[in-house]
């Protein structure tokens, strides 16, 4: 172990490594990962030193804390442009299947060595991203999702239903439940307003606009951005779908389909389904990662 004479400034080193990844790891993380890196080394190698001088303790901790944050870092870096170049070898076999065979080996190396590159060179607004998004997806209400998760599934029941009453010439049942559809339908989008008011009053807006106070980084604005994007395109969605339902419910009621031509809210319902399933990816991707 270290001396005990410079084992408390090894705790101070350690919470104050622990705060700053907390709170500006995005700009300080090759820093503090160095930092880590050295306190472990010096600890394994003062732990190997055993009880010797003083002097010998502190240049082995020296000794094996450089060597510590150098493996660290180095272990980053490579990682890093291993990830880049797998990319890059992925990327080309991919683009070659088209053509047949397999890549020549030059081809596969040229374009792995292009992905390390660049993921060397852009690994820095990888992480500046992820934290901005990590800390913006806080900012959402999972509850809210949690509920419009359950009351889509719950209209995929209602338009599978009417889709079986359909078949065997219940036409007046089909429409009550395409009416119920729409229902859970419009109440989607009546949480989907509260959701976005919340956020347009506390300033979780996309681009320029964003002017959240208490999260103040780079790439926030871009997460709110691609939030509504998605979630905005997904209500879109939901809304042609509702027009389409609404239709075929006035179908259903006249008696229109019924045993074997059911084939129009066969295919209205598969859209329904289809925009239910995209907010099952939009869901996890949004709310809880």
């Amino acid at each position: 172990m270290l001396p005990l004479s410079v084992q408390v400034p090894a705790s101070i080193v350690l919470l104050a490594g622990g705060a700053m990844a907390c709170f500006a790891g995005y700009r300080l993380f090759r820093l503090v990962l160095g930092v880590y890196g050295f306190i472990l080394g010096a600890l394994l190698a003062s732990s190997l030193v055993g009880a010797g001088g003083t002097w010998t303790t502190v240049a082995a901790a020296v000794a094996g804390g450089a060597a510590g944050a150098l493996v660290l870092l180095v272990g980053y870096f490579v990682g890093v442009a291993l990830v880049g170049a797998g990319i890059g070898a992925l990327a080309v076999n991919l683009a070659w299947k088209p053509f047949g065979g397999d890549p020549h080996w030059a081809v596969v190396l040229v374009v792995a060595a292009v992905g390390a590159i660049a993921a060397m060179k852009f690994q820095r607004y990888v992480i500046v991203l992820a934290s901005a998004f990590a800390g913006a997806s806080k900012l959402i209400e999972t509850s809210m999702g949690a509920l419009n998760t359950v009351v889509l599934i719950t209209s995929s029941l209602t338009v599978a239903l009417a889709y079986h009453y359909s078949r065997v010439s219940r036409g007046r049942l089909a429409a009550a439940l395409l009416l119920v559809t729409l229902l859970l339908g419009g109440a989607f989008l009546v949480v989907k307003y509260f959701e976005y008011a919340h956020h347009f009053h506390d300033g979780h807006l996309p681009g320029r606009y964003y002017r959240y106070a208490a999260l103040q980084v780079p790439g926030a604005s871009m997460f709110w951005t691609v939030y509504f994007l998605m979630t905005g395109l997904h209500g879109i969605h939901v809304v042609a779908g509702m027009g389409v339902l609404a239709w075929l419910a006035v179908g259903a009621w006249r008696g229109s389909y019924g045993g074997d031509y059911s084939t129009p809210l066969e295919v209205g319902g598969m859209y329904w389904h289809l925009v239910d399933l995209v907010w099952i990816f939009l869901f996890p991707l949004l709310y809880l990662i």
